[in-house]
């Protein structure tokens, strides 16, 4: 299963910040599948409306991924999220990201099982190089 977070997942951009997160599960999913992403960083929270996802370079909206059910997260790559923000990122960062998945191989009541996964983390925010 891969990491959500990792030590080295914040980044500092001129416009807030930038998070890599990797897939939560133990196989690959269609994009479609990613239900909710919630962002908190120190007391701000951002919810997946308001994060912008990168895929192969291209930004996608929430609602853009919820239509991608052709393509797929691999397990071996990280997506990019990017949070504006006003607020001045700090050196360091209580980082929390909850997403919750879809598992369309998984059924319960013939229904696709939900499963919400959390992951906190105190973090290094880096600089990004724009």
């Amino acid at each position: 299963m891969g990491h959500l977070l990792q030590n080295t997942s914040a980044y500092r951009t001129v416009s807030g910040y930038q998070l890599s997160l990797g897939l939560p599960w133990y196989r690959s999913l269609p994009w479609s599948c990613v239900e909710d992403i919630e962002v908190r960083i120190n007391d701000e929270v951002w919810p997946f409306k308001d994060l912008t996802i990168i895929i192969d370079g291209a930004p996608v909206t929430a609602s853009e991924l919820a239509e991608r059910w052709d393509s797929y997260w691999y397990l071996q790559d990280r997506i990019l999220v990017r949070i504006n923000s006003d607020v001045s990122p700090p050196q360091q960062a209580d980082v929390c990201v909850k997403m919750a998945l879809l598992l369309p191989n998984v059924l319960i009541e013939n229904k696709a099982a939900l499963v919400t996964t959390e992951s906190r983390k105190r973090l290094q925010i880096q600089e990004l190089a724009e």
